[in-house]
């Protein structure tokens, strides 16, 4: 039986440029065995960045937030968490390009009703790794407060979450 997958992880600013090349295939070498880079042009994207890079979302999204005080973010300050939602390729395979869209279309917008849409920074569809994935990139909330989805992850002491929840990834019949 294929299980959805929903992976969530809390970044710093200086893992920003490190995330960004590894999600647009920038490097030439990847840990990851399981990347085909030979199969990177199936790859796509459910939502462009709207700024030059994540850098600047990010920050754009921490200037917009109330910081009365005007102290700089810190170092160890979490700004983004990034999502990735997939399932065993036994699922996939029933699945037809336009559903398996439908189905990592849904799960952003599940997340967005979750995180907010403004907070999105960008979501791309992996088809050049072993099981098909999304990658959904949210910005911090408020400067100087902790993320508020804490409270929807379970397993806090370490900093990778496992994600538990119903409605992700529903596709229409």
């Amino acid at each position: 039986m294929a299980k959805l997958v929903c992976h969530g992880q809390k970044y710093t600013k200086g893992a920003i440029a490190k995330i960004e090349r590894h999600n647009e295939r920038q490097n030439e070498h990847y840990g990851n065995q399981d990347i085909d880079l030979e199969r990177s042009h199936l790859n796509y994207r459910l939502m462009e960045c709207a700024e030059k890079n994540y850098f600047a979302a990010v920050m754009k999204l921490v200037d917009a937030r109330n910081n009365p005080t005007g102290k700089k973010l810190r170092k160890d300050a979490v700004v983004l968490t990034e999502f990735i939602i997939s399932s065993s390729n036994e699922f996939f395979d029933t699945l037809s390009p336009e559903r398996q869209k439908e189905y990592f279309q849904s799960s952003m917008k599940y997340l967005e009703t979750l995180f907010g849409k403004k907070n999105t920074i960008y979501a791309v569809v992996h088809n050049d790794v072993k099981y098909s994935i999304v990658l959904i990139v949210y910005g911090v909330y408020r400067v100087r407060e902790k993320l508020k989805i804490g409270t929807t992850y379970t397993n806090r002491k370490k900093n990778v979450y496992e994600v538990k929840w119903n409605g992700i990834g529903k596709t229409s019949k």
